[in-house]
């Protein structure tokens, strides 16, 4: 059986609140087809690491968030470089998920990188207030992950295309792989009256719990012939 080395930055791999549960369903299914090591990268902030953030933030003025850091990334990498170094036995391929850690590695095993997106789709979507500075040293550890990959796996085309327009990497090297249920039991259906809705989100604020309650809302006032309900799993 092939080896593989399963490499997650933050949070434990087989902890299901992990990323809503992704690193713990994708390493269920690579131990059917591999022998898995993993490497676990949890970075605490050392005394300089603090000084650091606290200048750039109040004195620089930037809004630094420290996992994009080119200083988180290569503590990050060095910890990948120190568990292939120590491994008796080298892996056949690095599967690892976020860029921190593959960023500065140096190492000519494969590696798979995987992630819902990049970096330059998700400023001014999902994350503001970045300035120039702090966005060129954010991509640079983007790019270098990208690179440093030998097949990258997104979840959509809008993160490929992000990849392969404003990273320059080859459109063969990405491949898209649409996120899919994790559910662990069988849901068996059940008479019922109107219609349910289900809507699914830890942070329900930032996942937008009040617009799905107001469009129930507005749809039972449209329609007084049928019933809608929201669940609501948060």
């Amino acid at each position: 059986m092939k080896k593989m080395l399963f490499v997650n930055v933050g949070g434990s791999i087989t902890d299901r609140r992990t990323w809503s549960g992704i690193p713990f369903s994708l390493y269920a299914e690579m131990s059917k087809l591999y022998e898995i090591e993993t490497c676990e990268i949890n970075l605490s902030k050392s005394f300089f690491d603090m000084v650091s953030i606290f200048f750039r933030r109040y004195i620089l003025r930037q809004s630094v968030d420290w996992k994009f850091t080119r200083r988180f990334a290569k503590k990050a990498s060095r910890i990948l470089n120190d568990k292939i170094n120590s491994m008796s036995e080298k892996p056949d391929v690095i599967f690892a998920i976020g860029s921190a850690g593959i960023a500065y590695v140096t190492t000519d095993i494969p590696i798979v990188y995987f992630s819902d997106a990049v970096l330059s789709c998700m400023i001014n979507y999902y994350y503001f207030g970045f300035k120039d500075a702090e966005v060129k040293e954010y991509n640079e550890v983007q790019k270098n992950a990208l690179d440093n990959s030998s097949v990258i796996v997104l979840t959509s085309e809008w993160a490929k295309n992000a990849a392969v327009n404003d990273y320059g990497i080859s459109a063969d090297k990405v491949k898209v792989m649409h996120f899919g249920s994790k559910m662990h039991s069988e849901v068996t259906p059940r008479a019922h009256d109107g219609i349910n809705l289900l809507f699914v989100g830890a942070d329900l604020v930032r996942k937008g719990a009040k617009i799905a309650i107001d469009a129930v809302t507005k749809a039972n006032e449209m329609d007084g012939s049928i019933h809608y309900s929201l669940h609501i799993v948060g």
